[in-house]
């Protein structure tokens, strides 16, 4: 590979290969996914501060892949020639450059925010963000470095109050497996008012604390005569995701059947392997709750921290609160 990287958490390091870019488990060793480049990777890569996303340069453009579904979030057309991609502490912007000019990507938005000439007409080769996220310097192939000031990132914007039915629907598209199209409801969810984060926080509380009842009963139809009822019984399971795990335990620790134990240890393995769409949900919004950076999102946090389930939620929760509000 020509870069590679760790995320923040230390637990995977991403590596660029010829048309791909590689994902390991570092405490295992094994490779845990690979996201395809068909066009090719320019060399530069780089996660988020808070290892959610993956930004990658390939064929003159920024791509920013989703971590928890491994899709495409963003495709930022900067140039044909643009190589490399830095990205400013906030976790919201990165630098990359092409030729003599210096680009600054908005991953938010998914667009170029600034283009700004580095001078002498070299290629500009290097980049970084100073740990504050306050300086951006480039240096080129004539020798010469330049300091940009990057204080006017990462400025919060106004709240925007959404109505009703805008919340509902955006509510639904944070469990969609388009990942832009997700993304896209975290942003607008993100600049949200306090009646935003009240919406979100009686759905996702209420998400931690399904119907028992209604577990169980698929937990039971798992043992169907009826391969399609169970069949739906498993994809309802693994769409819930942790959240299910108290229902499976108990008919593991029961008397389940050698069918029903062999399908419960096919969930457990399927939700391993990938989140389902009610965890995707759920960490989607936990991720809303960190970009808003607010006192009413560090509010739903703490009372989801009261019932989150084992994994990737609780991973997710636990580790935006320890950002949220420290800028």
């Amino acid at each position: 590979g020509w870069d590679l990287c760790f995320s923040p958490d230390g637990k995977v390091l991403a590596s660029v290969g010829m048309r791909c870019v590689h994902l390991f488990d570092v405490a295992s060793c094994s490779e845990r996914a690979r996201l395809p480049m068909a066009e090719g990777v320019n060399g530069g890569l780089g996660f988020t501060r808070d290892g959610r996303a993956l930004a990658v340069m390939a064929a003159g453009s920024v791509k920013v892949f989703e971590m928890a579904s491994g899709g495409l979030r963003r495709n930022i057309e900067v140039a044909r020639e643009a190589r490399g991609v830095k990205l400013h502490p906030g976790g919201r912007f990165a630098a990359t450059s092409s030729k003599d000019t210096v680009h600054v990507v908005d991953l938010q938005e998914g667009k170029v925010v600034a283009s700004m000439a580095a001078g002498r007409g070299g290629w500009v080769y290097a980049l970084a963000f100073s740990a504050d996220g306050s300086k951006l310097v480039s240096g080129g192939s004539r020798m010469n470095g330049v300091v940009w000031d990057a204080t006017g990132l990462d400025r919060p914007g106004e709240a925007v109050k959404l109505k009703e039915e805008e919340l509902r629907r955006l509510w639904e598209e944070l469990a969609s497996e388009d990942a832009s199209g997700a993304y896209d409801a975290v942003v607008k969810l993100a600049g949200g008012d306090g009646a935003t984060m009240r919406f979100l926080r009686e759905r996702m509380v209420g998400a931690l604390n399904p119907d028992v009842k209604e577990l169980e009963g698929l937990v039971g139809k798992l043992d169907s005569d009826q391969f399609v009822e169970r069949e739906k019984a498993a994809e309802a399971l693994v769409k819930w995701g942790a959240v299910t795990e108290v229902a499976l335990e108990k008919a593991m620790k029961g008397n389940a059947t050698p069918q029903v134990r062999a399908a419960i240890e096919d969930i457990r393995s399927r939700g391993r392997q990938s989140a389902g769409a009610e965890e995707l949900r759920l960490m989607r919004g936990i991720e809303v709750m960190e970009i808003a950076n607010s006192r009413e999102g560090r509010e739903v946090l703490e009372e989801m921290a009261k019932r989150w389930p084992a994994g990737r939620v609780r991973e997710a929760g636990e580790g935006t609160l320890k950002r949220v509000g420290v800028r």
